[in-house]
């Protein structure tokens, strides 16, 4: 099979980026029956693909690819406006953008390929071509993973889109920090873009550092977090919004590569991908992020605990390996004309 891996993503904005990166390079050292090239842009040697796998939806990549390639098969990642093609008010910009989209993705895309079943199960109401739940993975593990609390005091760490703390952190969350904080000492990090903007609306009660993307390495500041923190939604009603609804727990898998434990919001793939009190702690409301974070602190036993679990979950299911077994499986699935 000739596969042709394409993405003019940033790399350090995308993780989905970094995460084809890793698949092609493993694809290319592990399976011989695969010929993998990895293009960026589309100034490269273009040959006969079987297959192209096309990252987020691009007019003109989406059209260029099929004209230069009429017999390839088609995959896109991630197809843009069409996940909220049901919810976008009939009379709007978007409504005519997405409805453009959709229209292009029906005439030139074979397959689309998202992140969670959620995500799925959406699109496919919205077109009518095969949807496949692929997953969102890690390059690999940690050879030494953190079983315990290392720093004194501890430190509890973010790492993400700096919106997710602003609008969804700061509603329970990080008031349940403040409280904890009156009798349990803690640094709290926070790795993400734009962190200006997160000093300016993030204002608490307790020490706070700031890691800017693209200043710092990304491994060695996660690295140092004892607890994590991964907050995708405010509170329960935050569901109704599919850009949430849709979501997973990659931030929580992140840490898990590193034997670090995170309290997650319950997302509905975060709940199919991780077991409660097994490889993390679910909250929503201020409550459940105190008591959450307050026992990973205090019960050495159930930190632990979750940290064994949930790194070898991790290394079990969630590293490039699997991730490169399921897509190929995906791709000889859309070649066959095969559905679900």
């Amino acid at each position: 099979m000739k596969l042709l891996i394409f993405s003019d993503k940033d790399e350090i904005a995308f993780q989905s980026k970094r995460q084809l990166i890793w698949l092609s390079n493993h694809l290319k050292n592990n399976n011989e029956t695969i010929n993998v090239t990895f293009a960026e842009n589309l100034n490269f040697n273009h040959d006969n693909y079987d297959a192209i796998l096309i990252h987020g939806y691009n007019t003109g990549n989406i059209k260029a690819f099929k004209n230069m390639h009429p017999s390839s098969k088609l995959i896109l990642i991630n197809p843009g406006l069409l996940t909220q093609y049901h919810e976008i008010k009939m009379i709007s910009k978007n409504k005519i953008k997405s409805k453009l989209q959709k229209r292009l993705i029906y005439k030139n895309i074979d397959a689309i390929l998202v992140r969670s079943e959620p995500w799925a199960n959406i699109v496919r109401k919205n077109i009518n071509l095969p949807v496949y739940k692929w997953m969102d993975f890690e390059e690999s593990v940690s050879s030494s993973p953190k079983y315990n609390i290392l720093n004194t005091p501890p430190i509890i760490g973010y790492h993400g889109n700096p919106f997710h703390l602003i609008n969804n952190f700061k509603i329970n969350g990080a008031p349940a920090l403040e409280d904890l904080y009156k009798t349990h000492k803690f640094d709290f990090h926070i790795l993400s873009n734009n962190t200006k903007m997160i000093e300016r609306e993030f204002n608490y009660d307790f020490p706070i550092k700031y890691f800017e993307y693209g200043e710092v390495d990304f491994d060695s500041i996660i690295s140092n977090f004892d607890i994590g923190v991964s907050p995708t939604m405010g509170n329960l009603s935050s569901l109704d919004e599919t850009n949430i609804y849709i979501r997973n727990a990659n931030r929580t898998i992140s840490l898990l590569t590193k034997g670090i434990p995170s309290v997650t919001s319950p997302l509905p793939q975060a709940r199919l991908d991780l077991e409660e009190n097994l490889h993390t702690v679910f909250a929503v409301s201020k409550k459940e992020w105190f008591d959450s974070i307050k026992k990973l602190i205090d019960d050495k036993t159930f930190y632990k605990n979750i940290s064994e679990n949930g790194y070898k979950h991790v290394k079990d299911n969630f590293c490039v390996d699997k991730a490169s077994e399921k897509l190929v499986d995906i791709i000889e699935r859309v070649l066959d004309g095969k559905n679900l």
